[in-house]
């Protein structure tokens, strides 16, 4: 970053079809957003950040996958997967489409998550849950992504203590309370509903838990 006149400066780049994702990340830029040139896995599946830039995944840059993001339900694996991966979404508008709502409220969702938790705190820590999507601040705190649904096991041997369990439906906004697990070990969780799920894991402050 630099300093003008006491003011600070964030640097982005954008890749294109010329500008390849190496390129950006390459680059002495603090944000990026990778390229639509193939192969772009940030299209499809997203690999977890690694903290060296802030990544915007700008669908006019996802190549030949941007149509299929005309699907809601497509789009909204898409942003859930991205989400917890590190990344930040966002949603190119100029040519509205149907669902182009639905998908728009999906990523309302997301943006509730990054507010209610410590976001600061967490990162992508696929080795923690069997589905590889979670973000995580693995002593306190934990989001999954399950994008078939069904179960998934979270490694919560960091987190000592009770920890409390909720259940996000991506589909409808529906929140479901999973009552409370022990910590310190792998625990496997299945969601209370059919198709994609988020799994959201905190721990509890009492006076049997430590308080740091």
């Amino acid at each position: 970053r630099q300093r003008i006149r006491g003011t600070q400066n964030t640097r982005l780049m954008s890749g294109n079809w010329a500008i390849t994702t190496p390129h950006v990340f390459a680059s002495p830029a603090d944000a990026v957003s990778p390229s639509g040139h193939a192969p772009n896995p940030y299209g499809t599946d997203p690999p977890a950040a690694d903290g060296s830039k802030v990544v915007i995944l700008d669908t006019d840059h996802v190549g030949p996958f941007l149509s299929s993001l005309n699907d809601p339900a497509v789009a909204r694996v898409w942003v859930w997967k991205a989400f917890t991966r590190g990344h930040n979404p966002s949603f190119l508008a100029l040519d509205p489409h149907p669902g182009l709502d639905k998908t728009l409220r999906v990523m309302g969702y997301t943006r509730t998550y990054a507010e209610k938790m410590n976001l600061a705190a967490m990162t992508p820590q696929n080795s923690l849950a069997s589905t590889q999507y979670c973000l995580a601040n693995p002593s306190k705190e934990y989001l999954v992504y399950l994008p078939s649904g069904g179960k998934v096991s979270v490694d919560l041997t960091a987190a000592k203590g009770v920890l409390a369990v909720e259940w996000f439906n991506p589909q409808t906004g529906k929140t479901v309370t999973g009552g409370s697990v022990n910590g310190g070990e792998n625990r496997t969780f299945r969601a209370p509903f059919s198709g994609d799920s988020v799994l959201h894991i905190i721990r509890l402050i009492t006076p049997q838990n430590e308080t740091h």
